[in-house]
């Protein structure tokens, strides 16, 4: 079994990281929680999703991060930022390791501008089959110029494609 969660850092309640965990016996025992961000930064990652690959083993994740976030404060991101990206990591050694993260939206969302008591709502989700790891995430950068709403504006839904290797 596989388990991702947002906890907060023990040093600053403001800052929430995405953790893992599995178990190998039906959850009678579990691994040491590890972070699946670069927990070093100050800004926060949430609402993370996981996926397994059925037929290679392979795990992969994705969430909301603010690492890259300029400062502008707002509700969202916890403190100090409501600007965030789409981010993911992958293992495929069962989740012993995990690659380093990675950017998978080509811009920057911003939940106040949704206008929206949801923000970015529940809308992001992981699939992973043979190796091909499919995330999707409510997005409002208007990256790909394609948003009815403009940029910053409505939530669109976005997804990619990522070879995992």
């Amino acid at each position: 079994m596989y388990a991702v969660w947002t906890q907060a850092a023990q040093q600053n309640r403001d800052n929430l990281n995405v953790m893992f965990q599995h178990s190998d016996n039906n959850g009678r025992t579990w691994t040491k929680a590890v972070p699946l961000d670069d927990s070093r930064t100050i800004h926060s990652q949430f609402l993370p999703a996981i996926a397994v690959d059925q037929a290679t083993g392979d795990i992969a994740a994705g969430w909301y991060d603010c690492r890259n976030a300029h400062g502008h404060g707002g509700h969202g991101c916890a403190r100090p930022d409501t600007y965030t990206q789409f981010w993911a990591s992958y293992s495929t050694d069962g989740g012993r390791t995990f690659a380093p993260g990675f950017q998978v939206s080509q811009g920057t969302s911003n939940a106040k501008d949704t206008h929206s008591f949801f923000d970015y709502g529940d809308y992001t989700q992981v699939a992973l089959q043979s190796h091909l790891f499919y995330p999707a995430w409510s997005d409002n950068s208007d990256s790909t110029g394609t948003n009815p709403d403009g940029k910053l504006h409505q939530v669109d839904l976005y997804t990619t494609l990522v070879p995992i290797p």
